[in-house]
């Protein structure tokens, strides 16, 4: 699909969105991207200062400010790719010759819990931020523990920029952002808001804890097991009736498919299908895969905190894994795929993940293996399967959700 030419006061760039829009009506940026880097326009300096972007979905704010003393925060590995590819394309240059892009919690190959620290962030960024260009998702926790998490690494003189499109951005963004300092509010533009934020106080060389990044717990007490979650992984308030329907088949996986001895949770979140599958088949390797690094952490933080109901040394069988679907996993043939796959990709609802997830689904599972998906009745799933597998059937049937096994 061809780029669109996404317009700034820093150039005319070329962007694509990745995965593409198949309807061909969504671009690689919003109006809170264009927002905030009309306001970064406004400053003199922009040149000499050291920036840290966050919230980048595609590329148009890195690419837009791209340049030595640049860094890029990102969780979510495809937007990842699709800043490097943008990146690489527009400036015909990769990232280690320019911006540098880093985990929002695996900064290091020295951190090893799954909690991230200030201090990692401040090292990696080598010092204090002069401008922070923020595009503000639609996670309260998110905002939060990023809103937190950005301040430590500012000064007094830092400069925070935070923008969101208006029917995403949390209600409670504005007063997140007055815990650290005086906020302007801007008037409205391109369906967005854009809030300037001079931090108070900051002192970026005394602060050493990260804030509690596991800020939501739920008990599930059908299945005994405890569930905390990052910010921003899905389902982390309460326990999605989709996956309870899917969560029950995982649990009687060893009835089902008893010989099964290389399970996958694709788009694993919390890691409840997982664990359920690391419960169920003793001997079997359950790989739990998700592009977002929280739901990676909150995945690998679950399977310890329940490790002594999950059946033999479940640490030793579980691998976690950090990728948008199979395309930086490297995996045995599988015999099952756990998955309840996103209705929606950054803010526009749309299947392409899912499709995504299907078609690389049916490459990788071994002839006879499954692929097991939970789905709203009204996306019709079914049909799409049909297309890719040899044979499709309902395992499950509810009002707003339905169970379809997927078999190659």
């Amino acid at each position: 699909m061809p780029a669109d030419v996404c317009v700034t006061p820093f150039g005319e760039f070329a962007l694509e969105r990745i995965p593409p829009d198949r309807t061909g009506t969504l671009r690689a940026w919003d109006g809170a991207d264009l927002l905030l880097l009309d306001a970064v326009s406004t400053l003199a300096d922009v040149a000499s200062r050291r920036v840290l972007i966050v919230g980048d979905n595609f590329g148009a704010l890195s690419v837009a400010l791209h340049g030595p003393n640049t860094w890029i925060l990102s969780e979510s590995i495809v937007a990842e790719h699709a800043i490097e590819r943008n990146l690489r394309h527009c400036i015909k240059s990769s990232l280690s010759h320019g911006s540098k892009l880093l985990s929002s919690t695996l900064l290091s190959s020295t951190l090893l819990s799954s909690t991230l620290s200030t201090d990692d962030l401040a090292q990696a960024l080598g010092g204090p931020v002069d401008l922070v260009v923020w595009n503000v998702g639609r996670s309260t926790d998110l905002l939060t523990y990023l809103g937190d998490l950005v301040l430590s690494v500012s000064h007094t003189a830092t400069v925070v920029f935070a923008a969101g499109m208006d029917k995403h951005l949390p209600p409670t963004t504005g007063d997140e952002l007055r815990k650290h300092g005086a906020v302007t509010t801007h008037p409205g533009r391109k369906k967005a808001h854009l809030f300037e934020l001079h931090p108070s106080g900051a002192n970026p060389t005394t602060v050493s804890q990260p804030p509690g990044p596991l800020l939501r717990s739920v008990r599930i007490d059908e299945h005994q097991l405890d569930v905390g979650a990052w910010p921003g992984v899905f389902s982390s308030e309460q326990f999605d009736l989709g996956t309870r329907l899917l969560a029950d088949l995982a649990a009687d996986l060893d009835n089902i498919l008893p010989e099964a001895e290389q399970v996958v949770d694709l788009g694993c979140g919390t890691g409840v299908l997982g664990m359920l599958a690391l419960r169920s088949l003793p001997r079997a390797t359950v790989s739990f895969i998700d592009e977002s690094a929280h739901a990676i952490e909150s995945a690998r933080h679950n399977v310890l905190t329940n490790l002594g109901s999950l059946g033999p040394t479940p640490e030793a069988r579980s691998h976690f894994i950090r990728s948008h679907i199979f395309d930086d996993a490297r995996l045995p043939e599988i015999d099952v795929i756990l998955c309840n796959p996103p209705f929606h990709h950054t803010n526009a609802m749309n299947d392409a993940i899912a499709w995504q997830m299907f078609v690389q689904s049916s490459k990788v599972l071994r002839p006879g293996g499954e692929l097991w998906v939970v789905a709203n009745r009204h996306l019709g799933y079914h049909e799409k399967l049909t297309r890719i597998f040899d044979a499709t059937a309902q395992m499950v049937s509810h009002p707003k959700f339905v169970v379809i096994a997927a078999r190659r």
